[in-house]
């Protein structure tokens, strides 16, 4: 389990923001928005300008999963006649 600063681990971290997210789309005016936000960098470990990023982002529903590229292919070494491996033919040799 990765923790951060704050003592709290990522899973933790992850609900008191949502909570968090709640709390301060429901406030109203700009001093009460401002004690939330100091509440989240001190309790978080956040830097101001991310905390700010995450309260005005919307939820995610779910994790995001990215597809693992497919491998490319490696290129050929060659056995000691590089200039045929990379398909340059006749042009470099002197």
């Amino acid at each position: 389990m990765s923790k951060k600063a704050g003592g709290l681990s990522v899973a933790s971290r992850r609900e008191y923001v949502k909570t968090m997210r709640k709390r301060y789309q429901a406030a109203t005016g700009r001093q009460e928005r401002g004690e939330l936000l100091d509440e989240l960098v001190e309790v978080g470990g956040y830097s101001r300008k991310h905390a700010i990023t995450l309260m005005n982002e919307a939820p995610s529903k779910r994790p995001v999963r990215r597809k693992k590229r497919p491998a490319r292919p490696a290129l050929p070494t060659g056995g000691g006649n590089r200039s045929r491996a990379l398909g340059l033919g006749n042009c470099w040799r002197t």
